[in-house]
């Protein structure tokens, strides 16, 4: 959630307390009741949003982790499954030989380690005789794998849609609230107090400094001329 966009929304639940606080005086005006509605499904809905960006960025981060883990895990058995087909294909049952593993992408992991299953299917008995489960370890380890990847692609999707919408939907909220100040002033007839309310709850982001107005002019006297004595 970027700060601008956290103050506008509570800028916007300020401006709805306020309101509701007034809903009787308000709701006696023709646009009152409409307006305040409006701004209340507006701040429930950014909040819904800013919900499924945390959510969606949790995801991710989620899925990153399991990424990460999945893929180790993967590269380790494959390597290993690489080395066992090429070591038992030389003595038993048909040779098998497959290159090593490529350095690239998670993507290309994959690729290359459901490559290396598929090529050592010849020598599944061989394996399961000597109790090497890789070969059927490897298949679940890597739709783990693929899974992530398509987890942390989702989980960021949703984040940054619901960045793309909460943008708008705060506009509207914006819209909405400068409809509803003339009305709110009318109806709490200019009172001070009300209105500082209001111009707080508008106000977005910390209050900026006040610039100097320079240094203040002496207002003092002017310091009187010493005497000078005439020449003869």
């Amino acid at each position: 959630m970027r700060s601008t966009n956290r103050r506008r929304y509570e800028s916007l639940a300020n401006i709805l307390a306020l309101c509701e606080a007034h809903r009787d005086q308000l709701e006696s005006t023709p646009l009152g009741t409409q307006l305040i509605n409006q701004l209340g499904a507006v701040t429930t809905r950014v909040a819904g949003l800013f919900k499924t960006q945390s959510d969606g960025r949790n995801s991710a981060h989620d899925a990153t982790g399991k990424r990460r883990t999945a893929a180790r895990l993967v590269r380790r058995h494959a390597t290993d499954l690489v080395r066992h087909a090429k070591a038992l294909g030389a003595v038993s049952g048909p040779a098998i030989q497959l290159p090593p593993l490529r350095e690239g992408s998670h993507q290309q992991l994959i690729a290359d380690a459901r490559s290396a299953v598929d090529t050592a299917q010849p020598l599944a008995g061989v394996f399961k005789a000597n109790k090497l489960t890789v070969l059927d370890d490897l298949p679940p380890q890597i739709a783990a794998l693929d899974a992530a990847m398509k987890d942390q692609s989702a989980g960021r999707e949703t984040h940054v849609g619901a960045s793309a919408v909460v943008t708008e939907a705060l506009n509207e909220g914006a819209q909405v609230a400068a409809a509803l100040e003339p009305i709110f002033r009318s109806v709490v007839n200019g009172d001070p107090e009300l209105i500082a309310k209001w111009n707080n709850a508008r106000r977005i982001g910390p209050a900026r400094p006040r610039k100097d107005a320079g240094p203040v002019a002496a207002t003092g006297p002017a310091p009187e001329k010493p005497a000078t004595d005439k020449v003869a």
